[in-house]
């Protein structure tokens, strides 16, 4: 929700990744705490940026590591779906070089791809929205990776379940990227709570994602 959480417990997916070769480096941001004065609450881009720094780091530095700086793939849960489908999408976020090596991007489970959407869309979800992106539309269209798709994007995977809206928001923004001719591949998950889209991804027991997700991953990082 942009609002929380901690992506330091990882333990499972590190030794998905090793399993399969890749180096993986998991990335924090600054967090928009409801409980922060709104004139001083961080907000949408500044998830945003930070995100597009970690990966700058990584291509800058993560040869030093074991990881091929050529070939990055940028994964994201949630709030954080939202987060490297804009970083993968707009120009804003990472210098040129840093771009052209993103091979790929795996959105798990968000319905943040039009932002002003959901945000008109009213409801309890909405002041989710609000409380990480604020009042102004004009911020709320440039916040929607859906308005900034276009032919140079990498290929995208994007985890399709919930209720309908959210399932149409997703797919919607799969209709996108192949209207820009972007290779997208989007693998529905029947039966899955939003947790567990995080919860199972990597594990030996789901049959749902991970074969899709490791095959993606595999493409993208082929030589």
């Amino acid at each position: 929700g942009w609002r929380a959480g901690d992506k330091a417990r990882l333990e499972a997916k590190r030794l998905w990744a090793r399993q399969n070769g890749w180096t993986l480096v998991s990335v924090n941001y600054r967090l928009s705490d409801p409980e922060v004065p709104p004139a001083r609450r961080i907000r949408y881009p500044t998830h945003n940026r930070d995100v597009g720094r970690a990966v700058t780091w990584v291509y800058d530095h993560i040869d030093g590591y074991g990881g091929d700086p050529s070939r990055i793939a940028l994964i994201g849960h949630s709030a954080g779906a939202q987060i490297v489908s804009s970083v993968g999408v707009d120009e804003d976020y990472l210098r040129r070089a840093v771009r052209d090596a993103v091979c790929g991007v795996v959105s798990l489970d968000t319905e943040g791809y039009d932002v002003a959407a959901r945000i008109r869309g009213g409801g309890r979800a909405a002041l989710l929205y609000r409380n990480a992106f604020g009042n102004d539309p004009a911020v709320w269209r440039d916040a929607s990776p859906i308005n900034h798709v276009d032919a140079t994007d990498a290929p995208q995977l994007v985890i399709r379940r919930g209720v309908l809206a959210r399932q149409l928001s997703q797919v919607e923004y799969a209709r996108a990227l192949r209207d820009a001719g972007v290779p997208v591949t989007v693998v529905p998950t029947p039966g899955y709570s939003h947790g567990d889209v995080n919860h199972y991804l990597g594990s030996a027991d789901d049959t749902l994602m991970t074969p899709h997700v490791e095959d993606f991953l595999d493409d993208c990082f082929a030589p």
